[in-house]
């Protein structure tokens, strides 16, 4: 079972995550509140302004996924199978997803941290209101 969710603070150690995740999972799922955590992570995640992941080409031997948006377990092995495809046979696949762009970030660099809480708020608050 693969469990996850947005963390109460910024920088938690892993036994805080792993002590959130536990909770909210047997919140969830009440039958598993005995059931121990055997991995756990934390961090920013990778989200574009649309939400949807970003691939591209630095160079014909550089490709790129990113922007999974928090759904990364789901999706980046469909990424990685596309990539690997598109270096050794057929690239159509990846082509496909590279054309779908993403808009940029306005003031992007300059008041990244502010911006993020603003982006951490608003979710929140759509969480809050059942958006």
């Amino acid at each position: 079972l693969l469990f996850g969710g947005r963390l109460k603070r910024q920088h938690a150690d892993q036994a805080a995550i792993r002590a959130e995740r536990q909770a909210e999972m047997a919140r969830v799922f009440p039958a598993l509140a005995d059931v121990a955590i055997d991995y756990s992570w934390g961090g920013y995640i990778d989200m574009g302004l649309n939400k949807v992941p970003q691939f591209g080409r630095h160079s014909p031997r550089i490709l790129y996924a990113q922007g999974f948006a928090g759904h990364g377990v789901a999706l980046t092995g469909l990424a990685g199978q596309l990539m690997a495809r598109a270096i050794v046979e057929d690239d159509a696949g990846f082509e496909l997803l590279t054309r779908l762009k993403a808009p940029s970030v306005p003031l992007a660099g300059i008041a990244d941290a502010a911006l993020i809480r603003l982006g951490v708020a608003f979710y929140r608050l759509c969480d809050r209101l059942g958006w």
